[in-house]
C-alpha cells in the first residue's frame, strides 16, 4: 500500500508541476478540513466531499476566488487526475491511482504535494531576484 500511495503522489505532483500556485489544492484541502469531523460515518463524509468536489468540477462560478488558470487547474485536477465521477447514486473517485486510496490518505498527499510545490515556488522566486 505505501508503494501505491508514493506512485499517486508522484502522478500528483507531476500533474501540478506546471501550476504557479497552490490555491487548487488549498480549496481542496479546506473543505476536505471542514467537513471530516460532520458525518456520522466515514462514508456520509466521504459522499458529502465527493459531491462537493463533483460540483466544483461542474460549475463556472469559481472566478471570484479564483484566477482563471487556477480554476482551470483544479477543474482539469479534478476531472482528468481525480477522475470524480457521479453514477446517479454515489459519488466516487475512478482514477485508477487513487480510487483504491482512502479520502485521509488523498488528504495526506494534498498536503504534501502543497508544501512541495509551495517550496518549489517559493526557490523559484529566491532564485530569480538573484
Amino acid at each position: 500500500m505505501e508503494e501505491r500511495i508514493t506512485n499517486c503522489k508522484k502522478k500528483m505532483l507531476e500533474f501540478i508541476r506546471d501550476w504557479e500556485s497552490t490555491k487548487g489544492i488549498d480549496i481542496l484541502i479546506g473543505i476536505y478540513d471542514e467537513i471530516r469531523f460532520s458525518g456520522k460515518t466515514k462514508e456520509d463524509i466521504g459522499q458529502k466531499y465527493l459531491r462537493i468536489l463533483y460540483n466544483i468540477k461542474n460549475s463556472n462560478n469559481w472566478d471570484s476566488i479564483l484566477d482563471e488558470e487556477d480554476y482551470l487547474g483544479l477543474e482539469s485536477f479534478l476531472e482528468d487526475l481525480l477522475q470524480i465521477r457521479y453514477d446517479g447514486e454515489d459519488y466516487y473517485i475512478a482514477s485508477d491511482c487513487y480510487k483504491e486510496l482512502s479520502l485521509d490518505e488523498i488528504y495526506q498527499i494534498l498536503l504534501e504535494a502543497k508544501y512541495l510545490k509551495e517550496k518549489e515556488i517559493s526557490n523559484e522566486k529566491d532564485t530569480q531576484r538573484l
